[in-house]
């Protein structure tokens, strides 16, 4: 019995992993680098700049970041939002939408950030009260 449970988890493995692959289609827009029957490695790169490929393995329970706690929901929320700052390729913390660095007050209690003219997608102004009420709505 043991033999046959090993075989046809096997051949699942096997059709699932199968099953999963594509040599046109979805796989060529994501960028993927795969191999043909000769073995040669084939990389294809996605040009397009106008449209966010994610691989998710489930479907984010919420898209409001406040209320995820879930990997595939934070995967999709960090491509989908920006903040005043964010990392760049060597992992150091840099300006998205503020404009510089933080300019702190004597006491240490006020920070004041320059921000870039940004909009929403619906073309009203990003101000420093979407950011207050973001945080306020967080906590």
């Amino acid at each position: 019995m043991r033999k046959l449970t090993a075989w046809m988890l096997a051949l699942a493995l096997v059709v699932g992993t199968t099953a999963c692959g594509s040599k046109n289609g979805a796989g060529e827009l994501l960028g993927d680098v795969g191999g043909d029957l000769t073995g040669e490695v084939v990389s294809t790169t996605n040009n397009d700049t106008t449209t966010l490929y994610i691989n998710l393995s489930s479907e984010p329970e919420y898209l409001d970041p406040t209320l995820n706690t879930t990997a595939d929901g934070v995967c999709l929320a960090v491509n989908t939002f920006c903040g005043l700052y964010t990392y760049n390729a060597d992992g150091e913390i840099v300006p998205s939408v503020a404009l510089d660095v933080p300019e702190i007050s004597e006491d240490g209690c006020v920070y004041t950030i320059p921000m870039k003219k940004t909009k929403w997608s619906n073309g009203d102004e990003l101000t420093a009260e979407d950011f207050i009420y973001s945080w306020n709505r967080a906590i």
